[in-house]
């Protein structure tokens, strides 16, 4: 009994903690995702190495992601990337 005494205190001491505040800073801010989206965008393919780092936040990879994806849909549209026959990509 005395020995389980100690994992109970911590057990409860885990519970009554703000676990939003460290599942917050691990998520990241705003203004991660907005310069994410920014490098994302503008230097593309490089920054998916970005993804893999674990200092970088999940909002920031999240970013990174759809700056790449609206990259990639901007040259779509500027190119007419899509053939509306096949539906497919056209060469260019």
């Amino acid at each position: 009994s005395s020995l389980l005494t100690p994992h109970f205190s911590l057990l409860a001491e885990w519970q009554s903690s703000d676990t939003s505040t460290i599942i917050s800073a691990s998520l990241g801010t705003e203004r991660d995702f907005i310069w994410g989206f920014i490098l994302g965008f503008f230097v593309g393919f490089f920054l998916l190495f970005w993804i893999w780092m674990p200092s970088v936040s999940h909002r920031q990879k999240l970013g990174i992601l759809a700056g790449i994806g609206v990259q990639m849909l901007f040259n779509m549209v500027v190119r007419g990337g899509i053939d509306s026959e096949t539906g497919m990509g056209r060469a260019v």
